[in-house]
């Protein structure tokens, strides 16, 4: 089932498409879960929930259809916008059909297009998730999508697994599949990234306590907890073309504690050190040595928070041969030492 969000600054209007029989008829296809009246409200919903359809009017206070569209492409919330429009905008609705918009609808609204529109919607939105096997919980897809930090893709298919595995059941029959398919998760991330387990707690992140919530909220629930990975992950992917690039942030991320120093790296690839760390500059927004202190920090965050490992072991496995060097950067780059770090963040 794909969730809907609809946006108009009447009321009214709001009313008369969520009791559409179109609706009542197709619940198994489409649910109308969100409502906003304008394009603020709505970009709040949209990056706190996982919404498959936006259905929105092109007329609105404070951000107007078009300029919403655009932002919600940008930030990628949702991938599939339906905008509504009274025959005088036609050309902004025309606008929006450049800008990526899924369809149109001239009000006042009907029955016969409302049916034609969400039908092909649908067929579009089973087309992205073909890949899903509820029967399996296939997660290889969803990792993709974590993985090229698509945030559209990635909570629409999270919502839509989500919705075929907890729908109808308790809770207490919700958190296993929940617990198993964010398992299945952890697992396609490392059969692609493995030293992500260096930097992400991804044990923490893959497991749900029990709670008491309806299945509906725990489709949010596992939907939110996507997301949280794909913060996690985001800046440890390497996403550069740069083959020299791409190849030195792998050989750092793989192996932290030996990092190599900027001179033997730029001499093993032929480049001047100040090329390459320019060159590293512009890929990933980091020098060499930022570059360096960034994921040797990241990794000890990683180790305060769920290692009982002490602190100068931890220096020591970085490669600090000073422990009070190690709290001299540790604490420059996270404003609290390693031992007020673990007091505060530490979940062991």
């Amino acid at each position: 089932m794909f969730t809907v969000l609809v946006i108009d600054d009447k009321e009214v209007f709001r009313r008369k498409i969520i009791r559409m029989n179109y609706f009542e008829m197709n619940k198994d296809r489409f649910q109308i879960k969100y409502e906003a009246s304008n394009g603020l409200e709505a970009l709040e919903i949209l990056k706190t929930n996982a919404v498959d359809v936006v259905v929105t009017d092109i007329r609105m206070p404070f951000i107007d259809g078009i300029e919403l569209l655009r932002r919600i492409y940008s930030k990628r919330l949702c991938c599939c916008v339906i905008l509504l429009s009274e025959f005088a905008d036609f050309s902004y609705a025309k606008e929006g059909i450049l800008n990526g918009a899924f369809d149109y609808v001239l009000k006042p609204i009907d029955e016969e297009k409302i049916t034609e529109t969400f039908d092909r919607a649908f067929n579009y939105l089973e087309t992205i998730y073909e890949n899903t096997n509820l029967g399996s919980v296939d997660l290889r897809a969803l990792a993709d999508f974590v993985l090229a930090v698509d945030r559209v893709n990635a909570l629409s298919y999270a919502n839509h697994i989500a919705a075929g595995l907890f729908e109808g059941n308790t809770f207490y029959e919700c958190v296993e599949p929940i617990n198993q398919a964010l398992l299945e998760l952890k697992k396609h991330l490392l059969a692609k990234c493995s030293y992500l387990e260096l930097y992400v707690p991804l044990d923490f992140l893959c497991h749900v306590e029990t709670i008491h919530c309806s299945s509906n909220e725990m489709v949010s629930t596992f939907s939110s907890r996507v997301l949280a990975i794909i913060d996690a992950v985001a800046p440890f992917i390497v996403n550069s073309k740069n083959s020299i690039a791409r190849r030195v942030c792998l050989s750092l991320l793989n192996d932290v504690g030996e990092a190599a120093s900027l001179n033997e790296l730029a001499k093993s690839y032929f480049v001047n050190p100040k090329y390459l760390s320019a060159l590293l500059k512009s890929e990933t927004g980091r020098g060499y040595q930022s570059y360096v202190n960034f994921i040797k920090i990241s990794r000890a965050k990683l180790l305060l928070c769920h290692t009982t490992k002490k602190i100068h072991e931890i220096a020591l496995a970085l490669g600090y041969k000073s422990v009070d060097y190690f709290s001299r950067i540790f604490k420059r780059e996270t404003d609290l030492t390693p031992s007020l770090f673990r007091i505060e963040f530490g979940h062991e």
